[in-house]
């Protein structure tokens, strides 16, 4: 059996992706867990969901690490915004959830630096979970930190944060 590929973010690693600004749009390309699991010849379980923040992105490889166990071979982390959070309404639509954009501009500058140190929290709460089990991990920030005011919400980024030893160099057994 495939070690498994972990992966989670917000609609750049969502599978099931949808433009709500261009509904017409065909979305059917391979998202970036399906080409990072086919080059790390592993099984991909895509947690990515469009509109998601951090705080569910963490919680859904912490619940999937503690499913999988011994079979997880990779984490892969797509971070959003630092302000991002859950607000989301149902895109009858598109049939599916989506952001609430309006909760972008109700963000502080005291608030700016609560939602930068949680975020950055969650970045050590990955790193911690797999160097505790022995999981090779990446984690990039794919959309600005915090965008500025009159940003595009949408405007790609992408840095990387930090990562083990590719699962190619490193021993998966735990």
């Amino acid at each position: 059996m495939k070690k498994i590929l972990l992966a989670s973010g917000d609609s750049w690693t969502d599978q099931n992706f949808r433009s709500a600004p261009h509904p017409e749009m065909d979305v059917s390309w391979p998202k970036w867990p399906e080409i990072l699991a086919k080059h790390l010849d592993m099984e991909v379980i895509n947690l990515g969901k469009c509109g998601q923040d951090n705080i569910e992105t963490y919680e859904s490889i912490q619940d999937a690490v503690i499913a999988y166990g011994d079979d997880v071979g990779f984490v892969a982390v797509g971070w959003t915004h630092a302000n991002r959070r859950g607000y989301q309404r149902w895109n009858s639509n598109l049939q599916c959830w989506e952001i609430d954009h309006s909760q972008y501009g109700k963000i502080t500058g005291f608030r700016l630096k609560t939602h930068v140190k949680n975020t950055v929290r969650l970045y050590m709460n990955i790193q911690i979970l797999c160097e505790r089990y022995n999981i090779p991990y990446l984690q990039a920030q794919i959309m600005l930190l915090f965008p500025r005011k009159g940003e595009q919400c949408y405007q790609p980024f992408c840095c990387l944060l930090y990562t083990s030893p590719s699962p190619r160099d490193a021993t998966l057994s735990r």
